[in-house]
């Protein structure tokens, strides 16, 4: 049976959102999303006991309340992928 855990995208800007769920499409990646706008609310989704624990966590480094890298430094129970645009170049930090 394939892993059917769901991806968390944690962004703020519903028009990067769009586009993550678009490139995922694209790719036919069918798992569902668990979508948070910040890294603390990232934090306590899967201690909640109700909460299916994610596969994998996708964040912005720039998000309200709390931010990507902040969020990799609390978070060590799991891979998350960080991601940021700057000037049109990409950063792409994975930590595990």
């Amino acid at each position: 049976m394939r892993n059917s855990k769901p991806i968390l995208p944690v962004e703020d800007a519903r028009p990067d959102v769009m586009m993550f769920k678009r490139v995922l499409e694209n790719l036919k990646i069918t798992k569902p999303l668990i979508h948070t706008i910040n890294c603390k609310e990232a934090l306590t989704w899967p201690k909640d006991e109700k909460n299916e624990k994610p596969c994998i966590v996708v964040t912005d480094l720039n998000t309200p309340v709390m931010d990507g890298l902040e969020f990799l430094k609390k978070d060590t129970d799991r891979t998350a992928i960080t991601l940021d645009t700057v000037d049109n170049r990409s950063v792409f930090q994975i930590e595990n």
